[in-house]
């Protein structure tokens, strides 16, 4: 700010004119906008730093936005009151008073290219570069200072914020079942095919898939759950990913509300309505793996412990067992 006070807090003209120095009233005076703001804006008189005003401006090298005020020919003074605009534009624009060899100095460069201002007129530019010309008729006060201290958006792409939310949920769901892991990664040619820890690994990452992070709590995987002898390996007509994922719903009891599961008993055999049991006295359950009838399908049962017990996966054979 180069407002120059003496130690009663008067005004003083900017040094540089052929009155410098002399007492000046104080700004606003007489009208309505007499906010006490003296020192809001700054006075350039220097050409060399006039020339900087317009070469940074019109470079494109200013942060901020600023307006820039010349001097009306027949009054000596801006046309629209400098003050008033620093205070309606806040902290964040810059107004600058062109005067004398501060006016003739951004016109140096200003003018060849359009962008002159002289006799009153005012140009503000914004932090974008771009630049409003102004020639006052009358008070432009609300006006300038509301296109100088305007902050355009940066233009961007659109964003799918359906796709960003999948995604994010996604990295959180793998982050809270795979121990850190970013994302579930690809178990092939870890384990072999008829490694169970294959199928542990396949399971806990379809979970954490296919569950929201919100309703994990509410759908959570058991501790422990087993494979009897001669479930795997698989016959080729059944994918390890589709057999975890029918085996994630068995142990949530997500398979229950599905209707592609189709999960049902399994028939004694002798008529009536009872089930067949497994080995350790509890109903054994088949629940489709595939789609459509014909299906491979997955049967399962409970232990001693109520652990789950995954029987056999393949053909719609309801004496396998």
């Amino acid at each position: 700010m180069d407002c120059v006070m003496d130690s009663k807090g008067n005004g003083h003209k900017a040094a540089g004119r052929p009155d410098g120095g002399q007492f000046d009233r104080k700004r606003g005076a007489g009208d309505d906008s007499d906010l006490g703001a003296e020192c809001a804006y700054r006075t350039v008189s220097d050409y060399d730093q006039g020339r900087k005003l317009a070469s940074d401006a019109i470079g494109r090298r200013r942060r901020r936005p600023v307006v820039l005020m010349s001097c009306s020919l027949r009054t000596g003074r801006p046309t629209v009151n400098p003050a008033l605009i620093a205070d309606r534009a806040g902290d964040g624009v810059d107004v600058v008073v062109l005067d004398g060899g501060g006016e003739d100095g951004f016109n140096s460069i200003a003018k060849p290219r359009g962008l002159g201002i002289w006799n009153g007129t005012v140009r503000a530019w914004r932090a974008t570069g771009t630049s409003y010309w102004i020639k006052p008729g009358f008070d432009m006060v609300d006006s300038i200072a509301g296109w100088a201290s305007w902050h355009a958006p940066a233009k961007a792409k659109p964003v799918d914020w359906h796709a960003r939310a999948v995604g994010l949920q996604a990295r959180v769901d793998a982050l809270e079942a795979c121990a850190g892991a970013p994302k579930a990664p690809d178990y092939e040619g870890m384990f072999a095919d008829d490694d169970p820890r294959l199928y542990d690994l396949l399971v806990r990452a379809v979970w954490a898939e296919r569950v929201p992070a919100g309703e994990k709590d509410s759908k959570p995987l058991p501790d422990r759950w087993s494979y009897a002898d001669g479930l795997l390996p698989l016959p080729p007509m059944v994918g390890a990913k589709a057999l975890a994922k029918a085996m994630m719903e068995a142990l949530t009891g997500l398979d229950a509300d599905s209707k592609a599961r189709d999960l049902h008993m399994l028939d004694n055999g002798r008529g009536g309505t009872a089930p067949r049991l497994g080995e350790w006295g509890h109903p054994i359950w088949r629940s489709r793996i595939g789609a459509g009838k014909g299906a491979p399908t997955l049967l399962y049962t409970r232990d001693d412990k109520g652990g789950i017990v995954f029987l056999h996966a393949g053909h719609h054979d309801d004496w396998l067992l």
